[in-house]
């Protein structure tokens, strides 16, 4: 789940790059300034926007497929993505790109004929929904949504929701389902920020310094002797069997307890 979490990102993250590529280059081609350049250097140009035209429809389609597997294991096997060290980054992934669709950098996304380029928004935001509404079901994703400072955005998803509606997205049900969804989460939104004000500052030994959150299972790495929270060195070792601080071999069975922390 860790490996297909990786490949989803990173082939949309580069997917959506060379989308926004693509808008740059259409608005150079379509310049007076570009109608201005010798013949041979548009030609060179417009080889080159044709070459980018077919990898980014590759890209895209890699991507679509990640999403696509991801939402096929979410419908029966939500419990890996809800695991306490894949959560969070289950809710950051989609939280950032239902932002990224709805939010202000949408227009970064906005450009000609994008089915030529293989972006197929509605198609991709569809996905998106789904799978958050399939996760939803489980209250610890929604805390994990809840507290993503970077990309949850109350007002973002209450656009997305409107575009789910306008545009026909998803089915009616779906869409009802997404605003009870939307309705929870600011309720709790709102808890977290009142518990977080009655808290006050943490003293910085409770926080894990990967993360800069609460530790609550801390534990010390051997060889650098830092302390941090399991859930994260447990996600950092899904893909590096190594000591974050020092580079040093670290396994799972190394961490040492801390419990009078």
């Amino acid at each position: 789940v860790n490996m297909l979490c990786n490949d989803a990102v990173w082939l949309l993250d580069e997917a959506l790059k060379q989308l926004e590529e693509v808008r740059t280059e259409q608005k150079a081609i379509n310049s007076d300034q570009f109608a201005r350049l010798p013949a041979y250097v548009r030609h060179r140009r417009e080889a080159q926007f044709v070459q980018l035209q077919r990898t980014t429809r590759s890209q895209m389609n890699l991507a679509y497929a990640s999403i696509q597997m991801i939402g096929f294991m979410s419908q029966g096997h939500r419990q890996p993505f809800l695991s306490k060290e894949l959560v969070n980054r289950v809710a950051e992934m989609i939280n950032y790109y239902i932002n990224k669709l709805n939010g202000p950098q949408v227009t970064s996304l906005k450009f000609k004929d994008p089915k030529k380029f293989g972006f197929r928004p509605k198609a991709l935001l569809r996905e998106l929904i789904r799978i958050f509404l399939n996760f939803a079901q489980d209250s610890v994703f929604l805390n994990a949504v809840a507290s993503d400072a970077r990309s949850y955005d109350p007002q973002v998803f209450k656009k997305a929701a409107d575009n789910l509606e306008r545009c026909e997205i998803v089915s009616d049900a779906e869409h009802r389902k997404f605003h009870v969804v939307l309705e929870r989460l600011e309720t709790l939104a709102q808890k977290m920020k009142r518990e977080e004000e009655a808290l006050g500052e943490v003293p910085s030994k409770y926080l894990d310094p990967l993360m800069a959150t609460i530790m609550y299972d801390p534990v010390m790495l051997p060889q650098s002797k830092v302390v941090v929270d399991r859930a994260v060195i447990k996600r950092h070792l899904l893909n590096s069997t190594t000591d974050p601080f020092n580079r040093s071999v670290l396994h799972m069975e190394d961490l040492v307890e801390m419990p009078e922390l």
